[in-house]
């Protein structure tokens, strides 16, 4: 798999509501981006011999490339909403108090609609609970807490952390359409409403994190924003 190159690879434009705090977004970022592709059609099954639907087969074909972005008004996003329903985008919406966060399925930059292109991308960051870099005690962690547990960087921006979440998630969740049993366990798991724990974790303790057993393919980020190449930044965990 090749490296991204922004001038012309595809990206995954997903858009988050004015308000809202650090973990729930990224929990929601996640979620939203794999879910635009479940929903897709042919999104979610076993891989073929004609491979998955573009623009998805393209996209990720190249180390796939997201964008979270924060809307300038809440309006914008209903707007964004209606334009995936007006051309037929792939798109996939979760609701948090503060306002929808929606993924749309990858294309060039300039394609993106117009509420989309002109959102707020750096510097991107929600308020955070104070309890929200603890971790759940072993044995017997709550079963509604799903069967990924992600682990994501605790010194980046939400919309940095949110985006290497999602990165995560999707290496566990190609694992699991891998197989028929896979495919068919991760379509159950997408419709009781994708249940996943997620820590944040220091950097410095990521590296435990991607020996547990049941890692998936760590994520490296290209260091253009926050970070240094190919610096650890989430694992996702199998549970």
């Amino acid at each position: 798999m090749r490296a991204y190159d922004p001038a012309t690879d595809l990206v995954q434009p997903i858009l988050v509501p004015r308000s809202g705090t650090h973990l729930a977004m990224i929990r929601a970022v996640a979620a939203a981006s794999l879910a635009a592709y479940l929903d897709a059609p042919a999104g979610g099954s076993v891989p073929t011999q004609a491979g998955p639907p573009e623009p998805w087969a393209t996209w990720l074909d190249v180390a796939p490339a997201k964008t979270v972005r924060r809307v300038k008004a809440g309006a914008h996003l209903d707007q964004v909403r209606r334009w995936a329903v007006e051309t037929g985008a792939d798109c996939a919406v979760r609701t948090l108090p503060q306002g929808d966060v929606i993924a749309l399925a990858p294309m060039h930059y300039g394609e993106f609609p117009r509420r989309a292109a002109g959102a707020q991308v750096s510097g991107l960051d929600y308020p955070r609970e104070p309890d929200e870099t603890s971790e759940p005690s072993e044995p017997g962690e709550p079963s509604e807490n799903g069967p990924v547990h992600i682990a994501v960087m605790t010194e980046i921006s939400t919309g940095k952390a949110a985006a290497q979440a999602a990165h995560a998630l999707w290496h566990w969740a190609l694992g699991s359409l891998a197989t028929p049993a896979g495919a068919s366990e991760l379509r159950e798991w997408a419709q009781a409403g994708m249940p996943m724990r997620i820590t944040l974790v220091p950097g410095t303790e990521l590296s435990q994190w991607a020996a547990r057993p049941g890692a998936a393919a760590p994520v490296h980020d290209a260091g253009r924003t926050e970070v240094a190449p190919h610096t650890l930044t989430a694992v996702a965990v199998a549970r």
